[in-house]
């Protein structure tokens, strides 16, 4: 069904103003022309900061299972983001901060890819604007046991067209929210039972100290028991945080009450047992359930806030906020209750909605929640290879994500709301692609990086390649500069799914006229991130696996030697056609070499002011940059750094002005790093020479 034309607006409404396209500009001319440069020397010229009229941060949030940052955006306006979806269009970052309470720590950069679409009604006749991103950075939190939570404030900076530098970045465009999440409890250390019984662990024991102690899981507790913790006994401000927040049976027992009635057959005897073993624990049965039927949709304890979805890595992403200390069923340290997200779609824009799938998080009564609540996100991988379409036609889908506490959401009516939790929708837009209708062989990424950004004549990284697999936030040249790159180490192969046909990946160089097969096991993760497969080839052929199973969509992972270029093919079995990708392998180290070229030469005694001076080689075909230093103490070297290699051997000249060093042993180090994507991860393959000498007393 089309999308119904948008209503007539005035002439100019959707204009997109000068400081808005060309604001690079605006800045390489004065780093302080909007006045965001706290400090800066410069002059202010056109006041601009905060501003969201174009895009805007709505959600922070955080998956404690998989240590996931996720940001959520809304991109308002049909223009004003560079071009549609056949240009190369902008970029939102977003930088996330956390602080455990001694200060900002960087959480990492992701950012989105946005362009110019047009707004329009879709079929429950609501606007297509705004639509919604997210993004997504793994971190590695800094975690204690269970009776210890850990719930840092994280900050999010989003900033159209300019990366955030540090936790007190002001964006031009672009705006900055914060909530506090919870990082998931590791295992007990034996330094915590030493802790715990406050004794000193012996010295010739100290190794022990963060070895993890076995012991059981998390346990649930028993109605029983949570009656007793949520008891109300009047002790006030004395009282433990559990007791001065009391919960009504019918929300810590509702999966008792759910569960009983969704039962096939519910005899008056089944009830008087119930009613029984509840009265033994001190609880109202029929009160409670009375009660139940008179909730629907209740946020007081949980509340979904956002929804979107990433592009980068293809997954739904819903941020819901915890607004309460107690009502969870449990601390850290036992199993707590379960926040369940069902998430729908409509793909066509007919108003049919398809069920995707639940997520679901483990939640917990923390006492130290803060007023503002605690934002989680749910994340859930979605298999978008059907609902690709070219640039020149934007896909845009109405998604739906329905909160459920401790019962999960029903799986065929997407109208249904629970007792605990709410249902909100947003339209998203769907990254482009070849329509695919059955299994057809097809490429998607290589090396991490989507094969629509590398060059198919050349096969290096084109201006503005990115990786995919990091949330699409890093760029390919290590220093953002849109320089072009090879690849390198392994190579990872991606692509769509069509389970139950086998695929091959095949290689050769350009110069060959023979194949040859990748073919070497490797292991895919699954929905969940917990779950690993291993991929073993029959013969020359895989078997594709399902989408739950390899949500990263891995068809191989090749090992490359070697410095040259080569074209790489996949074809499916019993499927006529084949689709081919160039890419060109840089497998060399870079050269580095230096020398002290005065009088006393290489690991000479020199004294404190002596002006040293040699030579330098930092070569690479693709060099990305060269540094110099000295160690263990910095000296004034030139040239500290550069990014155009040297002549070759003896190489360029380097001086160090020893004055004001230390008397001491030294080394002068040059290292290099190649532009060579390694191992599909921004990784780059460095080399070091050093030379050493000694600095005297004058």
């Amino acid at each position: 069904m089309p999308i119904k034309s948008e209503p007539h607006t005035a002439s100019g409404e959707h204009a997109v103003p000068i400081h808005r396209h060309q604001m690079k500009s605006m800045l390489a001319s004065n780093p302080n022309f909007f006045g965001t440069a706290v400090g800066s020397p410069f002059p202010l010229v056109f006041p601009i900061s905060n501003d969201t009229a174009f895009e805007e941060l709505d959600c922070v949030s955080y998956n404690p299972e998989q240590s996931l940052l996720e940001a959520t955006i809304a991109v308002k306006r049909p223009t004003g983001y560079g071009g549609d979806l056949c240009r190369t269009g902008s970029r939102e970052y977003i930088r996330f901060f956390l602080d455990y309470g001694s200060g900002w720590v960087d959480g990492g950069l992701t950012s989105v890819e946005v362009h110019d679409i047009p707004n329009g009604l879709d079929c429950f006749d609501d606007p297509l604007l705004p639509l919604h991103y997210s993004a997504t950075v793994k971190i590695d939190p800094d975690q204690r046991w269970c009776h210890q939570p850990v719930l840092p404030l994280v900050r999010a900076i989003l900033s159209w067209q300019v990366i955030p530098t540090d936790a007190t970045f002001v964006p031009v465009w672009g705006n900055v929210v914060e909530c506090h999440v919870q990082i998931k409890p590791r295992l007990p250390w034996v330094i915590d039972l030493i802790n715990e019984l406050n004794v000193k662990l012996p010295d010739h024991f100290l190794y022990a100290s963060d070895l993890p102690l076995p012991g059981p899981g998390p346990v649930e507790l028993t109605t029983a028991q949570l009656a007793s913790l949520y008891a109300d006994t009047g002790k006030g401000a004395k009282a433990s945080a559990a007791v001065q927040h009391s919960v009504p049976a019918h929300r810590f027992a509702h999966a008792d009450l759910a569960n009983f009635a969704s039962s096939a057959a519910v005899s008056p005897q089944m009830v008087g047992q119930q009613i029984d073993i509840w009265k033994a624990a001190g609880l109202d049965w029929l009160q409670a359930a009375s009660a139940v039927l008179d909730i629907n949709a209740d946020v007081s304890y949980e509340e979904l806030e956002c929804l979107g979805l990433d592009n980068n890595l293809d997954r739904l992403v819903a941020t819901f906020k915890i607004k309460r200390p107690t009502g969870y069923n449990g601390d850290l340290c036992k199993s707590g209750s379960t926040e369940y997200v069902a998430f729908w779609a409509d793909w066509e824009n007919d108003c049919h909605w398809t069920y995707l799938g639940t997520a679901k998080l483990a939640v917990h009564d923390i006492a130290t929640t803060p007023k503002d609540g605690l934002c989680y996100a749910a994340v859930l991988p979605v298999d978008l290879t059907e609902q690709r379409r070219p640039c020149d036609s934007p896909h845009v889908a109405r998604i739906r994500a329905v909160l459920s506490w401790n019962v999960a959401p029903s799986s065929v009516d997407p109208d249904a709301l629970g007792t605990w939790g709410n249902r909100i929708d947003s339209h998203v837009q769907i990254a482009t692609g070849p329509i695919i209708d059955g299994p057809t062989p097809v490429i998607g990424h290589i090396g991490g990086i989507p094969v629509a950004q590398i060059d198919p004549f050349v096969g290096l990284t084109q201006p503005a390649a990115h990786f995919a697999l990091l949330g699409g936030s890093i760029p390919a040249d290590p220093d953002a500069a849109g320089r072009p790159c090879p690849f390198a180490g392994r190579v990872a192969i991606q692509g769509p799914t069509f389970p139950g046909w086998k695929y091959r990946i095949q290689v050769r160089r350009v110069t060959d006229t023979t194949w040859s097969t990748v073919n070497n096991s490797f292991t895919v993760s699954d929905v969940n991130g917990t779950t690993w497969t291993p991929q073993i080839a029959s013969g020359e052929y895989f078997t594709y696996l399902p989408f739950n199973l390899n949500t990263d969509n891995i068809l191989a992972e090749w090992d490359t030697t070697g410095e040259d270029r080569w074209e790489v093919k996949i074809d499916i079995l019993g499927v006529a056609g084949e689709q081919r990708h160039m890419v060109q392998i840089h497998s060399g180290q870079p050269e580095t070499e230096i020398n002290i070229d005065i009088l006393g030469g290489n690991c000479g005694k020199f004294p404190v002011g002596t002006m040293l001076k040699g030579k330098f080689v930092a070569r690479d075909s693709y060099l990305a940059r060269y540094s110099l230093g000295t160690l263990p103490f910095t000296g004034p070297i030139y040239p500290p750094n550069g990014n155009i290699q040297t002549a070759t051997a003896p190489g360029d000249l380097w001086h160090l002005d020893t004055s004001g060093m230390k008397p001491c042993g030294y080394v002068v180090a040059v290292t290099a790093t190649s532009r060579a994507i390694y191992n599909s991860s921004p990784v780059y393959t460095q080399s070091t020479a050093t030379v050493g000498f000694c600095l005297e007393p004058a």
